[in-house]
């Protein structure tokens, strides 16, 4: 099976669950991967721009998202609103309040707050379409 993806340079979340249910994953190395000892049942996608659906199931787990993160690399904290919705980014969606979403990011911590970022709630950035998180084995 062909997954689509581009190794450690990036690809679609939904083929990366297919790979790791597939094959399975390991731990970091400078070949990217090795050690394929953990798999997935499978993943489930959030219907897209449901944003009740996306909230919904972040009680169940953390969510992976897509985002259109053009303009993220001067954030350096509050909530953000400043975007498209053109896919370019997947981050993890770990809590939203009252005010917005959480993400977690893969820059770093130097990067936004502690590596953290808070979207203003609603489809910002997209984040309501493609989204979806994996199921255990």
């Amino acid at each position: 099976m062909q997954y689509g993806n581009m190794g450690c340079d990036g690809g679609r979340v939904d083929y990366a669950f297919q790979y790791v249910r597939d094959k399975g994953i390991g731990n970091k190395s400078q070949n990217c991967l090795k050690k394929r000892g953990f798999k997935i049942k499978g993943y489930v996608d959030i219907p897209k721009g449901n944003i009740t659906a996306l909230a919904n199931a972040l009680h169940i787990q953390p969510i992976s998202v897509a985002v259109d993160a053009t303009d993220w690399q001067l954030y350096a904290g509050g909530i953000f609103n400043n975007c498209k919705k053109r896919l370019n980014h997947a981050v993890l969606l770990v809590a939203y309040d009252a005010q917005g979403w959480t993400i977690k990011n893969s820059w770093g911590d130097s990067w936004g707050e502690n590596g953290f970022m808070r979207l203003a709630r609603g489809d910002t950035c997209g984040i309501s379409q493609m989204a979806s998180y994996s199921l255990p084995p």
